[in-house]
């Protein structure tokens, strides 16, 4: 089964007029850099299907390592630019074989389960629809001319079920050519409702709730990459970066994952660590020249290990902080949460560190620190009473042995093993966590 992907741009001139989503259309970009390049390191063919400014950016520009390209797109530019699904279906409905769709917002860090990849009809997940579907339609509905009788269910109950899309295929090409007549129909004709609707809603009920109904009706089995069943707007855990690749292999940075500022920064870390040679093209098209700053630096994969060795022995040293030392935090950062796990799991002792470049910020009871950022993207991570033990501890490098000796004395004398274990866990968890945000490191 050969894997797709599609990037429409919407009929614009210039990439930077659509952020698709993201916080920023340079974002955007970095995903399709980690996407395609973690998609080809487990299958040769990945194929592209876009348009003619989709591959000179993807393709000419950035050099992505795509099997084989497509420029079929163009003919969608009629559209609204943010009816973004009609690009998706399009591209299903061009099919003649077997194939699995992979939206440019997943990563991969493993195959797709061989039994998923022989199914007939595969997405993601099943999804729940709540309230949070049920807002965004009743705004649609009144202004549609026409809604496919499949929806009938969907308008008289308030929790139904629609398909996640995050990936999507299987064997069964004729279902997806009918789904693509039927979308399309469901687009075309409330042509007159795209200026009074919000399009980038409607694209949730013409692409997963009309290809659930539809399934449905027909009786098509659909095989899932996840049996669990998450609420429409709950989707937890699915841009864990300091999980991959040990805990984690599949990522998707749906809604508004894309503008969380820790993920999409983790995101971008993990591009700069293992695919700088593209992080630097993508610079070629935004004309940051304030990425390097101060230092030189070459977008090498051994000039990153200089970075990382460099700031694992002296990080704990230096007295001032500039771009050289944030680059190097950030690169270094990448996996060190499950490089901790590990040593916590096997007993081995370390010493932790309270980064000094991070600013602690007091209104009141509330405290948060704030995690400083190169490129200005700072965020604030809200502390409890345990975190500012933690932190408190730590200002010097310290024996995770040690500190967590120094914390059972906070404990009541009557407390159960049970207790004390919960507890070191619970202290683990934000341990991790401060690792995975950039306020704590281990020495090497």
């Amino acid at each position: 089964m050969k894997i797709i992907q599609s990037f429409w741009t919407g009929n614009i001139k210039e990439i930077t007029q659509n952020n698709y989503g993201w916080v920023s259309s340079k974002y955007n970009l970095i995903g399709w850099i980690l996407s395609a390049n973690q998609l080809r390191k487990y299958y040769d063919r990945v194929e592209l299907y876009t348009d003619a400014l989709g591959a000179e950016i993807l393709i000419d520009t950035l050099q992505l390592p795509y099997s084989k390209v497509h420029i079929v797109l163009n003919e969608l530019d009629s559209y609204d630019r943010d009816l973004w699904a009609v690009a998706k279906i399009k591209t299903y409905s061009l099919q003649k074989e077997p194939f699995l769709h992979v939206d440019g917002d997943v990563f991969i860090w493993d195959t797709f389960p061989d039994d998923l990849m022989k199914a007939h009809l595969i997405t993601q997940n099943l999804e729940r629809t709540t309230d949070y579907y049920q807002s965004m339609w009743s705004s649609i509905e009144p202004h549609l001319s026409y809604i496919p009788e499949e929806f009938h269910d969907f308008t008289n109950t308030k929790n139904g079920f629609a398909c996640n899309m995050g990936i999507v295929g299987g064997v069964d090409l004729a279902f997806y050519k009918y789904y693509a007549e039927q979308a399309f129909k469901f687009v075309d004709v409330n042509r007159t409702a795209w200026t009074k609707i919000s399009n980038n809603n409607f694209n949730v009920f013409f692409e997963q709730l009309l290809y659930y109904e539809l399934a449905k009706k027909h009786t098509k089995k659909v095989s899932y990459l996840f049996e669990d069943i998450p609420d429409d707007n709950k989707y937890v855990g699915f841009g864990d970066f300091d999980k991959v690749p040990n805990e984690k292999t599949y990522l998707h940075l749906l809604g508004n994952y894309k503008r969380d500022i820790p993920t999409y920064k983790a995101m971008e870390d993990y591009v700069m660590r293992y695919y700088p040679e593209y992080y630097k093209r993508l610079l070629t098209i935004f004309d940051d020249p304030y990425f390097v700053g101060d230092f030189s630096y070459d977008f090498s994969m051994q000039n990153n290990k200089q970075l990382i060795a460099e700031f694992a022995s002296t990080h704990h040293t230096k007295e001032t902080i500039h771009t050289h030392y944030f680059l190097s935090r950030d690169i270094h950062s990448i996996g060190l949460s499950a490089r901790i796990r590990t040593l916590m799991d096997t007993g081995k002792n370390f010493q932790l560190y309270k980064l000094p470049c991070n600013k602690l910020f007091i209104s009141g009871e509330f405290k948060e620190i704030i995690v400083k950022d190169r490129l200005g993207d700072d965020f604030a991570l809200p502390l409890d009473q345990i975190d500012e033990l933690l932190l408190s501890e730590i200002t010097q490098p310290m024996d995770y042995s040690q500190l967590l000796e120094t914390f059972k004395t906070y404990l009541d004398d009557d407390v159960t093993d049970a207790d004390i274990a919960d507890f070191i866990h619970m202290v683990n968890e934000r341990i991790l966590l401060f690792a995975a945000r950039k306020v704590l490191t281990v020495l090497a």
